[in-house]
């Protein structure tokens, strides 16, 4: 939620508000990407549709790893600076309906020098292939085999925030028939083919525990960005949970849940369902790695000598949303030289690593005093797969080398 109201925030301060029509299109632009009818024919932003803005750029650059990768089938993985180099800007807003303009523009990393070698064009060809994936689904065919699997579980965040009689509409910033549109009815398709990708692991969450019913034995957890997560009771005592529960949504204490999770093909919590424990956070614990999150945060160039960097603000974002799990473990957290960050803790006698590494991957290494404790693997950073990692103490079958 934070990244959408500092979204907010840059789109009331910086960009300029202008009638729309075809000749606004700039051949400059990266993307079209429309928000049309009901609450976008009026004036002004709906701030929870920002989420679509965020959604389209996820799904985009997990297609254009896809796309990077298929053309260097010699490469296991993109080359370091791939994620800054796919730097997706909102650059103007226009009325009647809401159009955004969206840029493509130079890394402020490698500002002034030539991109990626292979890079080029790849976004551009991720673009038009999702396009035409979305295309295929709309008319009840098949998903161009070249569209990757991973990215189907993304596509049920595209036209989330949609009501009746709104739709979403993006594509080719000049061809009008190279765009697509998205109603509820295609995202509900979008979810369905999705859910058909999902699997089962051992999970865990952070939130606040809201719309609790003790006749279903279900209730919702308002994670820390405002999701909330469907969660149903296996075998845990109701009675053990009643206490945690927010009177108004959005007060209450922060808890850990833990369970049986239902998980996208791309590695996102979707639901659990069976929770077998709920736990209260360690806020005490929490301020204190906040704190020193901070002063890492303020590490300035050659702080570990020549060629050591601050912490890039993604490590410093994905740490911080770890934070409460940390906490809970007693973890103790460090920058490294190269701009990642690494979080350490003991559990049971064995010691545990996670690295958030600079190159959009992580790093996690269990180390204890038998063989089979030791283990260590190195996968692009996902959220959850994190959050699962500190909990369980593994990656999940799924993911383990």
């Amino acid at each position: 939620m934070r990244e959408v109201v500092s979204a907010l925030v840059t789109l009331v301060n910086a960009v300029r508000i202008r009638h729309v029509s075809i000749s606004d299109m700039s051949d400059e632009e990266f993307a079209f990407f429309g928000l049309l009818g009901g609450r976008f024919d009026k004036k002004g932003f709906p701030v929870e549709s920002l989420g679509e803005v965020a959604a389209y750029r996820d799904l985009l650059f997990a297609v254009s790893r896809d796309v990077y990768l298929r053309s260097h089938p010699e490469r296991e993985r993109v080359p370091r600076g791939f994620e800054e180099e796919f730097n997706l800007r909102l650059t103007d807003v226009r009325e009647g309906s809401t159009i955004a303009g969206l840029e493509l523009l130079p890394s402020f990393a490698r500002a002034g020098t030539a991109s990626l070698p292979g890079v080029e064009g790849v976004f551009e060809r991720a673009r038009d292939l999702l396009t035409e994936a979305i295309a295929a689904i709309a008319a009840g065919a098949e998903v161009p085999p070249t569209f990757p699997t991973a990215a189907i579980s993304k596509l049920r965040k595209l036209g989330k925030t949609l009501r009746p009689g709104e739709r979403l509409r993006f594509g080719s910033p000049l061809d009008t028939n190279a765009r697509v549109e998205i109603t509820p009815r295609l995202n509900d398709r979008f979810v369905e083919l999705s859910e058909a990708l999902d699997y089962s692991m051992p999970g865990s969450a952070i939130g606040r525990i809201v719309r609790w019913d003790s006749e279903r034995g279900t209730f919702g957890l308002r994670s820390p960005d405002g999701e909330i997560i469907a969660c149903e009771l296996g075998d845990l005592d109701p009675s053990n949970l009643v206490q945690f529960v927010s009177p108004d949504g959005t007060s209450g204490p922060l808890v850990n849940v833990y369970g049986t999770s239902r998980v996208s093909m791309d590695g996102q919590l979707q639901r659990f369902s069976a929770v077998e424990a709920v736990d209260p956070i360690n806020t005490q614990g929490m301020e204190s790695l906040s704190d020193k999150l901070q002063l890492i945060q303020s590490l300035k160039h050659g702080w570990l000598g020549p060629g050591s960097v601050p912490p890039l603000d993604t490590s410093i974002a994905r740490a911080e949303r770890l934070l409460p799990a940390l906490a809970i473990k007693n973890a103790s957290i460090a920058a490294l030289a190269d701009g990642g960050i690494r979080a350490e803790w003991t559990s049971q006698g064995i010691d545990y690593v996670l690295e958030i590494e600079a190159d959009g991957q992580m790093y996690t290494a269990t180390i204890g005093t038998k063989p089979e404790d030791d283990s260590d693997n190195t996968v692009d950073f996902d959220q959850d797969l994190a959050r699962h990692f500190v909990f369980v103490g593994d990656l999940g079958d799924k993911h383990d080398g």
